[in-house]
């Protein structure tokens, strides 16, 4: 419903009051079945494989509508598996990293015979402002697309290798059939975003990956941690100096979850609210809810 209903909103919002460029969010998935790689924007995406993916294609279509009635300058950014600090829980960088820590198994689909075109969240922001700064329309119809990938595919295993040598620990993998839904690789074909930026997205796994799952935050201020959790700083001295009532686990759990706190960090931030016992060695699962 956010991506068609949400998205025609935004579209009427915009018509309503004409931006100089507007840039919105697409997704490799709308390659689908295709198999070529890498993935060139030009390529047919009339196979989607999932109902998101069909949304995402939808979106562009309705773009590429709405630019053509309106002359709204509207471009639209294919993002292939984006990862990095702050990153969503349910992909894998967060969710291998959780697993790993606790002692978990992974899901290993398509028995580790899959390739994915990770992007590090910094190429993903300098590829947004890159597109945002070109603010003279291109032919009759100012609606384009790019795609935003590293244009290189990593081997899940091999993505798996890193991330293990990056935490220090060896994953549980239980080895799975493909998900049904789901296509064997991505690949970006980034040219058309060089082209028009002379910028293209370059960070490898090995320096991304221990960045995510290491460097979340490190050394966190007073002020970003009372932030993020939702306290004011004069809450937040008063617990570290043992005053003041503890903060709900809820609240604390969601801290926890969102930044991807290191195990040090982590167990600073539960001692500090009598939550959880402080933590020296091995990893501790989330409080339960």
């Amino acid at each position: 419903d956010s991506n068609l209903s949400g998205f025609l909103n935004l579209l009427e919002c915009l018509r309503a009051q004409p931006p100089v460029h507007c840039v919105y969010a697409s997704s490799s998935s709308v390659y689908g079945a295709n198999t070529k790689t890498p993935f060139p924007e030009d390529d047919r995406v009339d196979e989607p494989v999932s109902l998101y993916a069909a949304t995402k294609r939808a979106n562009e279509l309705m773009a590429a509508v709405y630019a053509r009635q309106f002359q709204l300058h509207l471009t639209g950014l294919r993002f292939f598996t984006v990862y990095g600090p702050w990153g969503r829980p349910d992909m894998a960088p967060m969710k291998f990293t959780r697993a790993i820590l606790a002692g978990e198994g992974i899901d290993v689909y398509n028995h580790g015979d899959m390739a994915r075109d990770f992007t590090y969240i910094d190429d993903i922001v300098h590829g947004v402002l890159a597109v945002l700064a070109l603010t003279k329309p291109q032919g009759d119809v100012p609606h384009r697309v790019f795609n935003i990938g590293n244009n290189k595919p990593e081997p899940l295993m091999h993505f798996i290798a890193v991330l293990e040598k990056a935490i220090g620990r060896e994953a549980v993998k239980r080895m799975l059939p493909m998900q049904p839904g789901d296509v064997k690789s991505t690949a970006a074909d980034v040219q058309r975003l060089h082209a028009a930026t002379g910028w293209a997205p370059s960070t490898p796994i090995e320096v991304g990956l221990p960045g995510n799952s290491r460097r979340r935050v490190p050394g966190l201020r007073r002020e970003e941690v009372a932030q993020l959790a939702g306290m004011s700083v004069d809450y937040y001295t008063r617990l570290e100096q043992g005053r003041g009532p503890h903060p709900s686990r809820q609240i604390l759990n969601a801290l926890g979850r969102a930044l991807m706190l290191t195990v040090d960090e982590r167990a600073h931030l539960f001692h500090l609210t009598g939550q959880a016992p402080a933590l020296s060695h091995g990893p501790r699962r989330d409080v339960p809810e």
